[in-house]
């Protein structure tokens, strides 16, 4: 009995025991779950607030599908392949052939002395070459020789097919003769490209080829590979292009090189001042102008580059002259343009003695001229004779002779200038010296230095001190002279 007593209170405190436990794990679970539906809720909660915050709506696609800096007609087409396609490879919008012209009017060639093939040369000979899609066109048998200023005026043609041959590259070269191009090879000057398929497709390009017939020139710069970062000039050109089968019905336009701009100088030489005096007592003074100007062609007119004043005898130091030296038909633009001016001891037997010289450089007026079209005048100005300058003198000694030269007062000459646009100067019309037209200024011949007793001076004769019947002599012979030649040809 005891036994089973102490076996049954086993089974109560077990069962108690056991009771207990499943009431702490439904607990538990009841826990767990409310914990997850607490998780599961918040969780929800979350993702709807989150779905909430990042929901794209329509503006934001458009945002997204906007060109920054681009018109919206882009926006229509860009994002759509379709659209895209269609817009760029429809014939009615790309042809399938273009024609493009080409207009070359004249460049500006900029380029360092150091580059290897150029030989420090102040001057090249451009020539222009031009690569359209695979075609090479190049314009070596037309280069222009001796000038950075090339103007070529010339209108190029040719069909292409777009896209394929939509780049243009135009280069500028240094002509070599053979021997030197076997040596150097070509030497690029610079060079620009141009894509035409960007111009084609260009709403504000199409609407100034097709309506107003307008492309505007443009100066594009010109760039060498070699000479990173370097300007190597300009080039002005602009470029057309149609669709071929209407390229009968519209003629390229007409590129004709501009008139040559004429300019005429004009120098009055007043007078001379404070002249050496060749034998110690007087000079028989001469001026001579020398213009030294390659694109000078009023030779033609009468108008030799080497122009002299008449003599003023016997010059105690000062002489006038009032005498005109005209220049016409200057070309431009013009590479140098210079004048000098020699100042002699006029000799009727031998050849005139130097005495001394000055140059002007003449260009910056001529190009002002030029680019203004407005007459330059310079008024009374002195310029004083070097006597270094235009002697023949050599030999042992030379330089320092020259040097002592140099400081030496020789005189000075007294002169007005002109500059003015040739078609002024026609309105204006001026004669050498003192001839006629005189006029722009008019001139009077002087009295000094031209007498009887001036000439004869020049010859070296000397009169003795008879007072009033030195001024007669010369009169006197004049007249038995005049009545020796009457004699001679039967009329006495």
């Amino acid at each position: 009995v005891g036994a089973l007593r102490g076996l049954g209170g086993l089974v109560a405190a077990a069962a108690h025991s056991a009771a207990h436990a499943a009431q702490s794990a439904a607990h538990a679970t009841e826990m767990l779950l409310g914990e997850t539906h607490v998780a599961a809720t918040h969780k929800k909660e979350q993702e709807h607030g989150h779905h909430e915050s990042v929901r794209v709506t329509d503006e934001d696609i458009a945002k997204l599908r906007r060109s920054v800096g681009f018109d919206d007609d882009l926006d229509s087409y860009a994002f759509d392949v379709a659209k895209l396609t269609s817009r760029f490879k429809n014939k009615e919008r790309v042809p399938s052939r273009i024609r493009v012209r080409i207009y070359f009017v004249k460049a500006i060639c900029i380029f360092g002395k150091q580059v290897e093939g150029f030989f420090g040369k102040a001057f090249i000979d451009p020539y222009l070459a031009y690569k359209l899609g695979n075609v090479l066109v190049s314009m070596r048998n037309m280069a222009q020789f001796n000038t950075n200023v090339p103007s070529f005026y010339r209108v190029e043609e040719r069909d292409i097919v777009m896209p394929a041959e939509a780049r243009l590259q135009v280069d500028l070269f240094d002509y070599q003769d053979a021997f030197g191009e076997a040596i150097n090879g070509e030497k690029l000057i610079g060079s620009t490209v141009i894509d035409l398929e960007d111009r084609w497709h260009s709403a504000a390009w199409r609407d100034a080829m097709d309506r107003r017939q307008q492309i505007p020139t443009e100066n594009r710069a010109l760039i060498n590979p070699q000479l990173s970062g370097q300007n190597c000039g300009s080039i002005e050109m602009w470029v057309e292009m149609i669709d071929s089968v209407r390229a009968s019905d519209i003629k390229a336009s007409e590129l004709r090189k501009p008139p040559a701009m004429e300019i005429e100088v004009r120098l009055v030489i007043r007078t001379c001042k404070n002249v050496k005096l060749w034998d110690g007592t007087k000079t028989d003074v001469k001026v001579t102008v020398d213009l030294e100007c390659r694109e000078y062609e009023g030779v033609t007119m009468g108008f030799p580059k080497l122009q002299a004043t008449d003599v003023h005898y016997g010059s105690t130091g000062n002489a006038i002259f009032n005498w005109r030296i005209v220049y016409p038909r200057i070309v431009m633009p013009t590479k140098s343009c210079t004048m000098d001016l020699k100042l002699y001891q006029a000799n009727s037997i031998s050849a005139d003695e130097f005495i001394g010289a000055v140059s002007i450089d003449l260009r910056r007026y001529v190009e002002r001229v030029a680019r203004d079209m407005d007459c330059i005048y310079i008024e009374k100005a002195d310029l004083q004779f070097s006597a270094s300058t235009g002697g023949d003198d050599a030999g042992e000694g030379g330089e320092a002779a020259a040097a002592d030269a140099e400081d030496e007062n020789v005189g000075s000459v007294q002169f007005e200038m002109w500059f003015m646009t040739q078609s002024e100067a026609n309105q204006k019309r001026a004669g050498k010296g003192r001839e006629d037209p005189n006029d722009y200024p008019q001139l009077v011949t002087p009295a000094e230095g031209r007498g009887w007793g001036d000439v004869l001076g020049g010859f070296s004769i000397s009169l003795p001190d008879l007072g009033l019947m030195k001024k007669i002599i010369p009169i006197v012979l004049f007249t038995l002279l005049c009545l020796v030649l009457l004699r001679f040809i039967g009329l006495l």
